[in-house]
């Protein structure tokens, strides 16, 4: 078992609506701030408003921009 501390962070792909990422770790955002980057689909398990929780596919070429808010967690707020 890890010590490792989890917490949950928004991710924001073209809207200013959030999808929530629970459980993750710093590595969890670094990850995913460069599968973002890459610019290569992937699956990712997110948490929407309404509380519903689905596997969705992020095409990174397709989204605008992007913003992952881990608040002082992790690190500061990023704009992509």
């Amino acid at each position: 078992m890890s010590d490792e501390t989890t917490f949950d962070f928004a991710l924001y792909l073209g809207t200013t609506t959030p999808l929530t990422i629970t459980g993750a770790t710093a590595s969890t955002v670094s990850e995913l701030s460069e599968r973002m980057k890459s610019g290569t689909s992937f699956i990712q398990t997110v948490r929407f408003p309404d509380m519903s929780i689905h596997a969705i596919t992020i095409n990174p070429k397709a989204v605008p921009w992007w913003q992952i808010d881990a608040g002082d967690v992790v690190l500061p707020m990023q704009i992509f």
